[in-house]
């Protein structure tokens, strides 16, 4: 947070005559001031907009007459007062940057923090999103902890979040389909995160947002979904087939379990006895997870399943390994060298837009429900990675931005 100071008067004046110092608070503030005032000419699109001056716009501001406003005779009376009144509203106000929630250098929750950062410029192939709500998953604090590193390589500072949904504010080169002011979905860019009032959007790996879908179900979409929609088609599910999904309450696995169920699939979800209501309720079969876990499955299925799809790894994975025969229709989401370890594979993703499409039309048809279980402001970011990180969220968590 930022407040005009009188120090920044003149500076701020230069700013408005076309001269080359350009104080990003004290022009953003004036802007505001002078959009309330009315009087004092055209305000450019760019500031114009609610939703820029509400989010802080930090682009380099342009010369007087790219505003809109003539070259000022700064000695002029008229001109003196009118720059006065200005001044005295924007000093009284407040400017803030652009927030985004995120980590400076890897470790535990300790080094999650607010940030201020500058509004992103979209590259060749990217979409700037001004986000309204992003997805929480498994991933965002495995990055911040420096498990993907060599893979997800960051500049840091960088938000959190990798699938957000928003309205397109700025269209990069090279990009076709997509328009100012289109609601879109989709995975952020290199570099870019989702925890934030701006984040950059990998246009080929983006879709357009149905009127019916929700921000907040559409954010849920593109890596929790979009997952379990390429999970189910690498199993090459038939009806009347098995699938055992191992952790099945997060929201890859609530996905799943509908995208099976609606191909006549029987399925099982390994869970916390708490996630039985939920489970049932996507038409699943709850077994708890445990000491014992594959005879329990037995119970149910002596013959063993047909398909599995992990999404917790490690000893939990090795614990069900043997209830499938063909072990290429065992596959994992989170643990590729354990599976490869029982003869399994992990999940290959596919990620382009077009797939996306295919997954919120399901959601626009009432064919896939998303779960979102909880909603939580930007400011209370660090209370959505907590519930996913401890593995206690029931369904998908969101972040709202304002």
């Amino acid at each position: 947070m930022a407040r005009v100071t009188p120090g920044t008067r003149n500076n701020f004046t230069q700013c408005l005559a076309g001269g080359q110092s350009r104080p990003r608070h004290a022009w953003q503030t004036g802007a505001i001031a002078m959009q309330n005032a009315g009087q004092y000419g055209r305000i450019p699109d760019s500031v114009k907009g609610g939703s820029a001056l509400r989010r802080g716009v930090t682009r380099r501001p342009p010369a007087a007459e790219r505003f809109g406003f003539p070259r000022m005779n700064l000695r002029s009376r008229e001109t003196s007062l009118l720059m006065a009144e200005v001044l005295d509203v924007a000093e009284s106000r407040e400017v803030t940057m652009p927030t985004a929630y995120g980590f400076a250098r890897y470790g535990g929750t300790d080094v999650q923090e607010v940030l201020d950062l500058d509004r992103p410029t979209p590259g060749a192939g990217e979409l700037l999103v001004a986000v309204r709500a992003a997805g929480v998953n498994p991933m965002d604090w495995k990055i911040r902890e420096g498990y993907l590193a060599a893979g997800v390589p960051l500049a840091r500072p960088v938000a959190l979040g990798r699938e957000v949904a928003g309205v397109v504010e700025e269209v990069g080169q090279d990009v076709d389909g997509f328009s100012v002011h289109d609601e879109v979905l989709g995975t952020v860019a290199p570099g870019s995160g989702g925890f934030a009032e701006y984040a950059l959007v990998t246009a080929s790996a983006a879709a357009k947002k149905p009127p019916q879908v929700s921000f907040t179900d559409a954010a849920a979409l593109p890596i929790a979904a979009g997952t379990a929609y390429d999970a189910i088609g690498q199993l090459e599910l038939r009806e009347g087939e098995s699938l055992l999904i191992n952790g099945i309450g997060g929201g890859v696995g609530v996905a799943a379990a509908q995208l099976a169920r609606d191909l006549g699939v029987f399925v099982l979800g390994t869970g916390s006895e708490e996630k039985r209501e939920l489970t049932e309720a996507l038409g699943a079969t709850l077994v708890p997870y445990g000491d014992g876990v594959a005879d329990r499955v037995r119970e149910i299925m002596p013959n063993g399943v047909d398909a599995i799809l992990d999404l917790v790894g490690g000893d939990a994975l090795r614990s069900v390994a043997d209830l499938v025969s063909d072990r290429s229709r065992l596959l994992t989401t989170t643990d590729p060298d354990a599976a490869a370890d029982v003869g399994g594979g992990g999940v290959e993703r596919d990620g382009r837009g077009a797939v996306l499409a295919e997954i919120v039309a399901l959601v626009a048809d009432g064919k896939l429900d998303p779960h979102v279980s909880d909603v939580v402001p930007l400011d209370r970011a660090a209370e959505a990675l907590a519930s996913v990180e401890t593995g206690h969220a029931r369904g998908k968590v969101v972040i709202s931005v304002p």
